[in-house]
């Protein structure tokens, strides 16, 4: 029988491919096994209360399809250290990666609260109480934290319903579990609660600080003129606070509309327009 080359290097050929296709497949699920083995990892020890950064990093060099998991675990890491900004970039990458279900209502309820976080609401809470109780308080400061943190609280409700936590229910992401949609609205309304006694905090800051020497007129009766030179010195200076404290809020609440506006506007041009309780690992 005559030797056929041809048909020979035909032969060769489609075994050199076919064993191409099995090293691919081969290298294929030794990535995915890699990866999810290092994940699963991860969450084993994360509800330890212990977080391997270092094995997370490693699987982020891989580069595979699920880098916003890695994101995401980085994340919840990052929150549980304290470290809310960081943890707050992450997150909001993770939201812009199109997330879906789980994941994406995991982040959207976990950015809100790191937003939340950055608040110091032992400092404002101490500082009124000292206010109330009738102690040297720096009104001015006291009234553009509180100014602030309403500022910091508003944000937080956006993360929760730009990114379909929160809503009517046109507006929702459906394929985010009714168990975190349940838990963004309890967070929504905690929020709410929030903004509105640090509102009523500082209406009465404005209040305070208008007013409290009429009473001090009357119960002085006649008085000498230097009672009345004194009162009338008390009054200059609780007008003076007060407009000062007016022009600070107004001043910050500028700042605030302008960084907004910005904010608005990098998310318009970026085109994420188009299209968001403890953190819990994937």
């Amino acid at each position: 029988m005559k030797f056929d080359r041809k048909k020979y290097n035909i032969l060769i050929l489609r075994m050199i491919v076919m064993i191409l296709v099995c090293l691919a497949v081969f290298a294929c699920f030794a990535v995915c096994g890699t990866r999810l083995g290092l994940n699963s990892f991860f969450v084993l020890m994360s509800q330890k209360g212990e977080y391997p950064v270092e094995a997370e990093e490693k699987a982020a060099e891989i580069g595979f399809i699920d880098e916003y998991i890695t994101t995401y675990n980085l994340a919840n890491a990052e929150y549980d250290g304290g470290n809310y900004e960081k943890a707050m970039d992450m997150y909001e990458k993770v939201l812009k990666d199109n997330v879906t279900g789980n994941i994406k209502g995991r982040s959207c309820i976990n950015l809100s609260l790191s937003r939340t976080k950055t608040i110091d609401f032992d400092d404002i809470y101490e500082r009124y109480e000292d206010f109330e109780d009738g102690k040297e308080t720096d009104i001015v400061v006291l009234a553009d934290k509180i100014t602030k943190a309403i500022h910091v609280l508003e944000r937080a409700k956006e993360d929760l319903s730009d990114n379909g936590c929160v809503g009517k229910k046109d507006t929702l992401d459906l394929s985010i579990p009714e168990e975190e949609l349940d838990e963004a609205k309890k967070l929504d309304s905690d929020i709410d609660k929030e903004i509105k006694e640090l509102k009523e905090m500082l209406e009465k800051l404005k209040q305070e600080s208008g007013g409290g020497g009429g009473s001090e007129d009357n119960n002085s009766g006649g008085g000498s003129g230097e009672g009345d030179e004194q009162s009338s010195g008390g009054d200059a200076r609780e007008d003076q606070v007060r407009n000062i404290l007016e022009e600070q809020q107004a001043k910050t609440m500028e700042e605030q509309e302008q960084a907004k506006s910005d904010y608005d506007e990098i998310r318009y041009f970026s085109g994420e327009d188009e299209g968001g309780g403890n953190p819990k690992p994937w």
